[in-house]
């Protein structure tokens, strides 16, 4: 059996310059220190394709955004 551990990221998403609420980066700042050590929070506020790339290596990735509709 492997003792590797799976590479964990959560990532709040959001641009408060862009008019966005940035409620998924608010939700990253409320995590930090409550989930266990090896998963990785982060902000996050760029591009599609930067958004891609942080994924790389990743085992499982869990995104926290809002968006309002209607």
């Amino acid at each position: 059996m492997s003792s590797a551990r799976c590479r964990q990221i959560v990532l709040g998403i959001g641009n408060a310059e862009r008019s966005d609420d940035a409620a998924g980066r608010a939700v990253a700042r409320l995590l930090q220190g409550r989930l266990p050590d090896d998963v990785e929070i982060a902000e996050f506020e760029g591009e599609a394709m930067e958004l891609l790339a942080r994924f790389e290596g990743a085992d499982a990735a869990f995104l926290v955004d809002a968006c309002w509709s209607g």
